[in-house]
């Protein structure tokens, strides 16, 4: 399966997955391999949801200091958390429709 095949070639280079899939794109691109739109718009979505997690992580991190603070949990962490499984598994959608579409 492609997906596996991804995230094995990211450990053996030392990367997270999202980011041997960008390296990779990235190398295309300067290499000037052809590429469809596709791939180019599927790097752009990778890097969407990078910045949509990191800003997530962030707004965790400011929930959990009020949690450990205030000792209760804010209805926001629910859909936080909600939100960011959205973006992971459209992230891992394009990742592995990536990998069936490079060589």
């Amino acid at each position: 399966m492609e997906y596996e095949e991804i995230h094995q070639a990211a450990a053996q280079a030392g990367l997270a997955c999202s980011a041997f899939v960008i390296k990779t794109v990235r190398t295309a691109i300067h290499e000037q391999r052809p590429l469809d739109g596709a791939l180019v718009a599927m790097h752009a979505e990778l890097r969407n949801a990078s910045r949509q997690v990191n800003a997530v992580g962030v707004n965790l991190n400011q929930l959990l200091r009020h949690v450990n603070a205030y000792n209760e949990v804010p209805e926001s962490v629910t859909w936080l958390a909600g939100y960011c499984f959205q973006v992971v598994r459209r992230a891992e959608a394009v990742i592995v429709e990536l990998g069936r579409r490079l060589p």
